[in-house]
């Protein structure tokens, strides 16, 4: 039978003869979306982070371990990953051919500290298939200055977000600088922790998210207002570098003796492709007393995938239905 033909025959049934057509395939789409709202919907709360993710010991205490020589290593800092998917993946690539001993990210690796941006982004970590351990910076994005739950959270998930550790008589300190808020506990950790560890350390590597330079009109980098009693702290005890992220481009700076390093951006939107149209990691490698920095960037430019699509889009979507149901009032 021709098309034309069926379309004729269908139209002069009546109504309640469409009606026997239509119900069952009604009837069967309803009860899929309300399946599949009860069971995204009392998954609510579970947030299934990977085993290398996290600033918790159990991803620092294997680093002291690896074979091969005491002053030689590597590791990689990356910033703003936030919706980044197919570019966040294509750089753990890269990073996974470079096989360092960790990764970093410095913050900003959520657009909002939610429970959706959370389970997004640790699906998409179990999907770069990378296994050495990442630690993670609080950004601006990740935690609400006026939202104390946020950093709960973060910490739940994460672990501490002022922590440190020692590495071939390396010191690594990783600080939350992501709001005004946070800045005198901040300097208090980081003060603490350089005037009991600096001394019997070789080199010294701090990690935030946001750089002590701000950029004004012109497009030019100067000293935040808030930012000298830190740098002065940098000076006195000869940090080797600063890593830090939230500009969403790369910059290089070295002031004395410390090196000031944003790698760039990680797959959030870029802010001037003009003057800096690459997403990019750094790789710093350490053998003996030399240090070496690697750029890790790739031509991916594709922000959107099917993993941003359902767990940004989609399953909100559905919590939000499952919420709503009488049997959740």
């Amino acid at each position: 039978m021709s098309n034309k033909n069926r379309l004729n025959r269908f139209s002069s049934l009546d109504f309640m003869e469409k009606f026997d057509v239509f119900f069952p395939v009604f009837l069967i789409i309803v009860l899929f979306f309300m399946s599949f709202t009860l069971c995204i919907g009392s998954n609510h709360h579970d947030i299934n982070v990977p085993d290398n993710l996290g600033n918790f010991p159990k991803n620092i205490n294997p680093l002291s371990g690896e074979k091969g020589e005491k002053d030689t290593f590597s590791f990689v800092v990356m910033a703003d990953t936030k919706g980044g998917g197919e570019i966040t993946k294509s750089l753990f690539r890269k990073i996974r051919f470079a096989n360092p001993s960790f990764t970093v990210i410095l913050g900003d690796f959520l657009k909002a500290p939610s429970p959706v941006e959370h389970r997004y982004f640790t699906n998409l970590i179990r999907k770069t298939n990378y296994h050495h351990p990442i630690f993670l910076v609080a950004g601006n994005h990740d935690v609400k200055a006026d939202n104390p739950a946020s950093l709960s959270l973060f910490e739940e998930l994460y672990g501490p977000s002022n922590f440190c550790f020692s590495l071939n008589d390396c010191l690594f300190i990783f600080v939350n600088d992501s709001h005004t808020k946070f800045l005198d506990s901040c300097y208090q950790f980081l003060k603490q922790t350089l005037e009991t560890e600096a001394e019997t350390s070789k080199h010294i590597f701090i990690f935030a998210h946001k750089p002590p330079f701000i950029q004004n009109n012109e497009g030019q980098l100067t000293i935040h207002p808030a930012a000298q009693k830190f740098l002065d702290l940098f000076k006195t005890y000869q940090v080797d570098y600063v890593f830090s992220g939230h500009t969403h481009f790369y910059y290089r700076q070295k002031r004395d003796s410390t090196v000031y390093l944003i790698p760039g951006c990680g797959g959030a939107k870029i802010r001037n492709k003009k003057t800096d149209p690459f997403y990019r990691a750094v790789k710093v490698s350490l053998q003996g007393d030399t240090i070496t920095e690697q750029i890790l960037s790739t031509d991916v430019t594709r922000r959107w995938s099917f993993d941003y699509f359902f767990h940004r889009r989609l399953l909100p979507f559905f919590r939000k239905m499952y919420v709503s149901l009488p049997l959740n009032s």
